[in-house]
C-alpha cells in the first residue's frame, strides 16, 4: 500500500509491542520443538510461510486502521477568492468531527501551501481552489500555477487522500482532468475532485469522512455512499444526493 510509511510500522510495533514479543517467542518455541522432534523442515518452511503471509496481511490492515485513527488534516484555500476563503472554516468543522488534528490555512500562492505541507505530518489535504480554462490552479492576484509540484509533495508525503473541494466550470473540466492526470504517477494517492459543490456538500463530506473514519479504505467508503450502477434492467442502487464529485485512484 503506497500510503504506508516506515514510521507507520514503527508506531504499530510500539503500540503492539507485547503482541510482537509474544508472537516471536511462540514462533521460536514452535521451531525449536519441531526441530527437536525431527520433523521435515520443508513442512515447517511451508507452514511458517503461510503464517507470515497471513500475519503481513493482518499487520497491513491494522496499520491502516492506526494511521486513519491518528490522521491529521490540513484544510486550506488557495488564492484570494473571498467566498473560498470564508468557506474554509466551515469545511474544517466537518473534519474536526472525525479526526484528532485539523489545521486551517489560507494560502495566497501554491508556494505558501507547499511551505506549510513540507515540514508537517499531515495525511489528509482538503483544498478549496479554482481552476482556469487551461487547467492551471488560480492563485492570488490572478496568477496561475501547475498542480504538478503539489502532487509530487503529496506523493512523497504518502497522503491518505487529497480533496479538491471547489467548483469546476463545465467548460474547464476537460483541461483540468487532462492536466491533473498528467501530474499523477500511477495510483500514487486517492484524489477526490468536486466539480459542483451543490447544496448537499457538507452532508456528503460528513458521510464520506464517517465511512473513512471507520478504518475503511477510501475506495470502499466511496462505494458505500456512491454505489455503482447495477446491470441493465436490475434495480439501480440509491446514489447519494451530494455534490458532483469524482474519485481518482
Amino acid at each position: 500500500m503506497q500510503i504506508l510509511r516506515i514510521s507507520d510500522l514503527k508506531s504499530w510495533i510500539k503500540e503492539n509491542d507485547v503482541l510482537v514479543v509474544v508472537f516471536l517467542a511462540f514462533t521460536a518455541w514452535y521451531i525449536y520443538n519441531w526441530n527437536r522432534r525431527g520433523r521435515d523442515p520443508i513442512d515447517l518452511i511451508i507452514l511458517l510461510g503461510f503464517v507470515i503471509l497471513v500475519g503481513l496481511l493482518y499487520i497491513r490492515y491494522d496499520i491502516y486502521k492506526l494511521i486513519v485513527r491518528d490522521a491529521s488534516a490540513l484544510v486550506c484555500s488557495l488564492g484570494d477568492n473571498l467566498a473560498l476563503v470564508e468557506a474554509v472554516e466551515r469545511d474544517a468543522d466537518v473534519y474536526r468531527g472525525h479526526f484528532p488534528t485539523v489545521e486551517v490555512f489560507k494560502a495566497p500562492k501554491l508556494v505558501d501551501l507547499l511551505a506549510t505541507l513540507s515540514p508537517g505530518d499531515f495525511r489528509i489535504l482538503h483544498i478549496l481552489g479554482e481552476f482556469a480554462g487551461d487547467g492551471m490552479l488560480v492563485e492570488a492576484q490572478g496568477t496561475r500555477t501547475d498542480v504538478t509540484p503539489l502532487f509530487e509533495l503529496c506523493r512523497r508525503k504518502r497522503f491518505l487522500f487529497v480533496y479538491f473541494g471547489g467548483n469546476i466550470p463545465a467548460e474547464n473540466r476537460n483541461a483540468v482532468f487532462k492536466r491533473t492526470g498528467a501530474a499523477r504517477v500511477g495510483h500514487d494517492f486517492p484524489l477526490v475532485m468536486t466539480t459542483d459543490r451543490g447544496t448537499e456538500f457538507y452532508s456528503f463530506l460528513d458521510r464520506l469522512l464517517r465511512e473513512f473514519g471507520k478504518r475503511t479504505v477510501l475506495r470502499e467508503a466511496w462505494l458505500r455512499i456512491r454505489p455503482q450502477d447495477a446491470d441493465p434492467g436490475a434495480p439501480q442502487p440509491t446514489v447519494d444526493s451530494g455534490p458532483k464529485a469524482l474519485l481518482f485512484l
